[in-house]
């Protein structure tokens, strides 16, 4: 069996706080964009509050940790913590206005716009710099040239087949028992979303964006990284259970969206290649992407 990269566990924590960061920058940009805040919003008492608990917080963090993390790399560490408190902040009062203002909301398709700039465009950057920073070519790094193109189409297809097939069996399940399964906020936003241009861009996050991205960090970094220190088992287990504990929304999607995420794991450790996740991944969103579709209502 080809060899899955391996990675430094300080590079992949290093991302991880840089992707962490990301998320919480766009989280914020959405909310404010969805609020339509103004100048007496953002000087109101509970934002200012808000942004005062979470200095302190943020403050706290640096008295405990700044003598390790100024020791290598001050100016580095000293941006990342000054980043994390501004988007911590940033975040935090944005959710306050959120609600509110979501009320009056037709669509929230920007929401996806600038949440995959920041999410799954990050991943894709972040993994073509570490693997820079491990002076390892990027096609090399995540197997891209492991195996024959078709087997691992193959491959890749097959797992993402297995996962939709319990997905469905899943459904019929939660159907037969009258157990109610709320949406997830994606499909909400799928089914409020017209125009051609916005849906071909759902198309293309669903079907290419999200999986590529998804799965150079978590398949391509977090796994192998997980591997190395704790085996094959906990780390499909563990790797999965950050896949699905950042992708659920409703409880009731953890199951699936935890045999999806083995699924996609057992994929690229059999081919060596992300690219069988990546296929696996893009198959299961584009039917389920197509099922929201034709089953849109209202």
């Amino acid at each position: 069996m080809l060899r899955i990269q391996n990675w430094k566990g300080e590079a992949v924590l290093r991302v991880g706080l840089i992707l962490f960061l990301s998320v919480h920058l766009g989280n914020a940009l959405a909310r404010l964009y969805d609020a339509g805040i103004d100048l007496r919003q953002i000087i109101s008492l509970p934002l200012l509050s808000n942004a005062i608990v979470m200095l302190s917080a943020c403050g706290a963090m640096i008295i405990l940790f700044a003598k390790d993390l100024l020791s290598k790399h001050p100016i580095w560490s000293l941006f990342l913590l000054g980043l994390t408190l501004v988007t911590l902040t940033l975040d935090s009062s944005a959710s306050l206005l959120h609600e509110p203002a979501m009320k009056g909301t037709q669509t929230a398709f920007p929401k996806i716009v600038i949440g995959s700039i920041c999410f799954q465009g990050a991943m894709i950057g972040l993994a073509i710099w570490i693997s820079h920073q491990h002076q390892t070519r990027f096609w090399e790094a995540y197997g891209f040239k492991n195996g024959k193109p078709i087997k691992i189409v193959a491959y890749g297809a097959l797992f993402g087949l297995l996962a939709l097939v319990f997905q469905t069996m899943y459904v019929v399940v939660t159907t037969r028992f009258s157990i109610e399964v709320p949406e997830q906020e994606v499909v909400q936003i799928i089914r409020q979303t017209d125009g051609f241009w916005a849906k071909a861009y759902l198309g293309f996050f669903a079907t290419v964006l999200a999986p590529l991205g998804e799965e150079l960090f978590f398949r391509g970094m977090v796994y192998p990284t997980l591997r190395e220190r704790v085996g094959i088992l906990w780390g499909t287990v563990i790797s999965s259970a950050i896949f699905t504990l950042i992708h659920f929304n409703p409880i009731e999607t953890f199951l699936p969206l935890f045999v999806l995420a083995v699924s996609l794991t057992l994929a690229y450790e059999l081919t060596s290649n992300i690219l069988a996740s990546v296929v696996a991944h893009s198959i299961f969103n584009l039917a389920n992407f197509i099922a929201v579709n034709l089953t849109k209502t209202g």
